[in-house]
Formats: C-alpha cells, structure tokens, sequence
C-alpha cells in the first residue's frame, strides 16, 4: 500500500512538473531581432514589421536560394542603417515593391525588409497580400513570460480561417486599449510582426500607421489566446 501511495504521489508530482515547465519545454528560441532601413528604388523599406534574422546554413539556405536580381549595396548606391556591404536582393515571385532581402556582408545574414509606400490602405487586405501572406497565416505564436522564447497559439484551423477573412476585410481603426505584440507565420515561413489591441484593432508593425478592426468576435477569440 505504501509504495502504491508512493507511486500515486510520484506520478501527481511528474504531472505538475510537466504543467509548470510545459511552456519552456514547447518553446521556440526567440529569433535575433533587429531594426534596419534602407532606401531602394525611390522607397524607404525597413525590418519593422520582419525585424528577425535568418541565420542561413548549408541544410537550410533559405533566402539565399531564392533571392533573385540585385537592387544594390550599402555603402555604394543604397543609404540606410545597414553595414556597409550589406546587399539588397528582390525575391522570385513576390511583389519587389513590398518587401526585399537584405543579406549581411560575411555571415550573409538575412533580413527581410518591407515597406508600403507604393501601396494604398484601405482594408487588411491592402497591408498582407503585398507582403505574401495573402489573408493566409499558418501559425500564430505568442512570447513566453520571460520574454525569450516563442509559444505556438492553440488555435484551430477553422479560428485561423475566420482571422484571415476578418482581417482581409476588416477596415481601417483608431487603436485603443491595452495591447499584445504576437508573431504570425506565414504558409511559405516568413514571420510577421503584429499587435493586437483591447479594442480590436490589429497592427503590422512593418505598415504601423494603419490598424484594421477585426470585428468584435474575432478580436474576442484571439485576445483570448494571447492573453489568456
């Protein structure tokens, strides 16, 4: 009876390690995060709204596989904060206009930087489809308590639909209330930077002078996760 008592006990003791370290033990290393501008092609493009490093490597070259055309180096006929011999690249397949590749001179670092000067907001539609998430995320994260890490969002998939839809819609909105900052993934793995306020207003943080509502329901759901 005393090692059945023993090994009930053992078992709830394991139990509550487990649901005490759950959070840690699921979570993502926090990305190194930075803020760079660079003026291209007549527009500033910042890492605002992308302001993680990609750290490519022989496995997982990422960015540098699909950069395509040249824009430029710092330094020589671009200006920005960057180091100098920092170059910027356009990206196959997306939309040049909206967001580049700046790869770092030696570690060949990669930042991705954006800008919406070249586009007219009036929906969310307006901020994400530039920038390739197209009313599509695929995960959501938030950060851990201690700031150092990234926690996946439990939410399910017909939730991340409806985000998508209300935030493609949504218009524009004053921001109000307390606010959470948050990272969405999108399908092709670009993470974005987002803020969501008490009022339902959501941010981009690479496009942060507009804020779209989300409607009352949706912007319900998701403070729900990220505050909870």
């Amino acid at each position: 009876m005393k090692r059945m008592i023993a090994g009930i006990l053992l078992i709830v003791m394991l139990f509550c390690s487990v649901g005490c370290n759950k959070e840690e033990k699921n979570a993502l290393p926090l990305p190194q995060r930075d803020y760079y501008e660079v003026t291209a092609n007549g527009r500033m493009y910042t890492t605002a709204g992308f302001p993680f490093r990609f750290e490519p490597t022989e496995e997982n070259p990422g960015y540098l596989n699909y950069r395509s055309n040249l824009v430029g180096t710092v330094g020589e006929n671009l200006e920005g904060t960057f180091p100098a011999g920092t170059t910027l690249h356009g990206l196959q397949g997306e939309n040049n206009k909206a967001f580049l590749v700046a790869v770092l001179p030696e570690t060949q670092y990669c930042y991705l930087v954006s800008s919406h000067e070249a586009f007219t907001v009036t929906v969310g539609k307006t901020v994400v489809e530039p920038i390739g998430f197209h009313n599509e995320f695929a995960y959501i994260y938030r950060y851990t308590k201690d700031q150092t890490g990234l926690v996946p969002v439990a939410i399910t998939s017909s939730e991340l639909t409806s985000l998508g839809t209300a935030y493609g819609a949504g218009e524009l909105i004053r921001p109000e209330g307390d606010a959470v900052e948050f990272v969405m993934r999108s399908f092709n793995g670009d993470l974005g930077l987002f803020t969501l306020y008490e009022n339902g207003a959501i941010v981009f943080e690479g496009c942060s002078q507009y804020a779209i509502d989300l409607g009352e329901e949706m912007s319900s759901i998701l403070w729900g996760y990220l505050k909870g």
